[in-house]
């Protein structure tokens, strides 16, 4: 069979196709459907217990924003990435909240290294956190 028959062939079968949703709405409905599963795990899980400590401390916000931001960006970009032709700079769009995450934890590590004097002593894993953090996670990596 030749290309011209294989496409022909093809063709005649070929059903109409949706187009996509806008990755912006699909971002959006992604993040609801996230928060959904969050909250369902922070509900099993219970809160921090100094949650209202830390909702007043600023530092602590601008990271959980730049967090949050960081991970809209890497969804919405993810779901620009499988659309032909759109534009390639959408792909970096994490980029920025990503460096401004990093960043806050780069100040917060030096400033708890300035108050104790012994950067070795701040590098320690916190092994405890690390199921929560993989239970919270697998939800929206699996809906993306």
């Amino acid at each position: 069979m030749n290309s011209a028959n294989l496409i022909s062939a093809l063709a005649e079968e070929a059903r109409p196709v949706r187009r996509l949703r806008s990755p912006a709405v699909r971002m959006v409905v992604w993040f609801l459907l996230s928060s959904l599963y969050v909250a369902f795990v922070v509900a099993v899980m219970g809160v921090r217990a100094d949650l209202a400590a830390k909702l007043v401390d600023v530092r602590w916000l601008v990271e959980q924003g730049a967090t949050l931001l960081t991970g809209l960006m890497a969804a919405a970009a993810a779901f620009c990435a499988v659309v032909p032709g759109r534009p390639r700079w959408e792909h970096a769009m994490p980029l920025f909240p990503a460096s401004i995450w990093l960043g806050v934890l780069l100040i917060g590590s030096i400033g708890a290294w300035m108050d104790s004097g012994n950067l070795i002593a701040q590098i320690t894993p916190d092994w405890r956190c690390f199921p929560g953090i993989v239970v919270t996670g697998i939800g929206p990596a699996i809906l993306i």
